[in-house]
């Protein structure tokens, strides 16, 4: 909280944090200024005016598609960076060429570097309709999709809405479908599956 007559930089909102054992790695195009762990936190090392080294840079939402990010300054210059993409880089290495980052476990707001992966778009896409964070009609799926078996059907996914309605916890949901937190969320909310719910 802001002390009377201070004001709160509107971009870069740090928090203290208790020391713990974590993995720490130099940010790349940050060295020296910003470090990233293993488990996506971000904190700066290099103290200036105003800015107090060794506090955590607190994420933000502001990503349409829910991806947790954070603003960095350096030379008096902001760039917003995404956190799976700091963790990756720092921890797995450089992104291949033609490579996207994969959330394994299907949540954007889960930067842990043992929760990502590079993989191809195709890999990306298929793992997103196997989870259940993107429904793609039969009609208009691959072949090679067809083979797979998704997680959850239209037969689920009214269980799913009819469970919930009644009250039942979306963590008790996921565990029960063995898909994450997310996935649940967006299809009681009405995000993804939408050509079978309203239709």
């Amino acid at each position: 909280m802001s002390r009377p007559g201070q004001t709160r930089d509107r971009f870069e909102d740090y928090v203290p944090v208790a020391e713990v054992e974590e993995d720490w790695r130099s940010i790349v195009g940050f060295e020296g200024v910003y470090e990233v762990s293993i488990s996506g936190r971000v904190r700066r090392v290099l103290q200036s005016s105003g800015t107090q080294a060794g506090r955590v840079v607190r994420p933000q939402y502001r990503d349409p598609q829910g991806y947790p990010c954070v603003v960095l300054y350096r030379s008096q210059k902001a760039r917003c960076c995404f956190l799976h993409h700091l963790v990756a880089e720092a921890f797995i290495g450089p992104r291949p060429l033609g490579k996207e980052i994969n959330h394994k476990d299907g949540n954007k707001r889960n930067p842990n570097v043992m929760n990502l992966e590079y993989v191809s778009p195709s890999q990306n896409r298929k793992h997103a309709v196997d989870t259940g964070l993107l429904y793609v009609p039969p009609e208009r799926r691959a072949r090679g999709e067809k083979i797979g078996v998704s997680k959850l059907d239209l037969g689920k996914i009214k269980a799913i809405l009819k469970d919930h309605a009644e009250g039942v916890y979306v963590v008790t949901l996921a565990r029960r479908y063995g898909v994450s937190r997310q996935t649940i969320w967006k299809i009681t909310s009405r995000r993804t599956w939408k050509e079978v719910i309203n239709g």
